[in-house]
């Protein structure tokens, strides 16, 4: 009988299968500086590279927003000569009224999903399912969930920066499976994500659930047990 879940993190407890590339740009679009597909595919690859680097440990959801925008304007050239941002009167000022703006939409979209969210992991554990994250983070993971009033629902986190391993590597799975002291075939795991949490869960042997927006179409794939379109989905297709 399975008796655990694990959830992806980003993308998937924080938004409902979309993508964080796809919540950024629609941030730079509402802020009247819309980027071109393929041009901010390229920063936001870049800006996450970059924040690999980096351990926040201690840090808010905001504090890692506010990083992640920086780092994608720099990529963008947007930050330092002879960025766009950077000519005119002052520069400084409107690059971060900029960074505010898109960080105030990103952050908001993910509070309203997390709240909204945690009744989802009340339910779950009201079932008495155990639970969890394995999500590739930034060593802040533990710090954001109890900002959000996560924590009294999970018995495992598991941050890729303070594991020193990331998905897609099944080490990061057995790890929580490890922790939780079962085996997987006990588990669930949900992620938005095929590269990095279907598939190498299935190949470990958790049942899947991938939640992919409803706008992208129809999904399936023979490593997703399960598709849904929205997390609160989850509580019709794992049993009661």
């Amino acid at each position: 009988m399975t008796r655990a879940i694990l959830f992806d993190f980003g993308g998937t407890l924080d938004a409902d299968g979309l993508h964080w590339s796809d919540r950024f740009a629609r941030a730079y679009r509402q802020a009247g500086r819309p980027v071109e597909a393929d041009r901010f595919w390229a920063a936001f690859v870049a800006a996450e590279r970059a924040l690999a680097n980096r351990d926040l440990r201690g840090q808010s959801l905001r504090t890692l927003l506010e990083l992640q925008v920086r780092l994608q304007m720099e990529a963008l050239g947007w930050l330092g000569p002879p960025g766009e941002l950077m000519s005119g009167e002052g520069p400084a000022t409107l690059a971060d009224a900029l960074c505010q703006t898109v960080v105030d939409f990103c952050y908001e979209a993910a509070a309203a999903c997390l709240r909204r969210n945690r009744s989802v992991l009340a339910e779950l554990r009201a079932r008495s399912y155990r639970l969890g994250i394995v999500a590739n983070f930034s060593g802040n993971l533990g710090d954001v969930c109890q900002e959000f009033g996560l924590m009294d629902f999970l018995d495992v986190i598991v941050d890729s920066t303070v594991e020193g391993v990331a998905k897609p590597d099944p080490r990061i799975f057995q790890r929580a499976l490890d922790r939780l002291g079962l085996p997987p075939s006990a588990c669930w795991f949900v992620g938005d994500s095929l590269e990095k949490d279907i598939v190498p869960a299935h190949r470990l042997g958790l049942r899947t659930v991938w939640i992919v927006p409803a706008e992208k179409g129809p999904a399936a794939h023979p490593a997703a047990d399960v598709v849904i379109h929205r997390l609160p989905d989850v509580l019709t297709v794992v049993p009661r």
